[in-house]
């Protein structure tokens, strides 16, 4: 996603943030650049990024701000059953 922010958003600022609660792995990516139109198709990278989401049991969501977009991934983290 970061690429994409480089290649296509036009924007001055990215901000990524990893968080693991309640047994999920949120991983946030937002940026304040041009956004996408809403006549855009998404390309691979952004499909591809939703279906892996997905394919683990994960949320996928993307929200075009007024400056910029904002992507959410949560993806479920297996419980390994053992002991730290």
């Amino acid at each position: 996603m970061v690429t994409n922010v480089l290649q296509h958003a036009n924007a001055l600022n990215c901000w990524v943030s990893l968080l693991v609660d309640k047994g999920l792995l949120k991983v946030q990516i937002q940026d304040d650049g041009d956004g996408i139109p809403q006549s855009s198709v998404h390309g691979v990278g952004m499909n591809s990024m939703r279906e892996r989401t997905e394919e683990l049991g994960g949320r996928f969501r993307l929200d075009s701000l007024t400056t910029g977009i904002c992507i959410l991934a949560e993806i479920p983290i297996p419980h390994s059953g053992g002991q730290a």
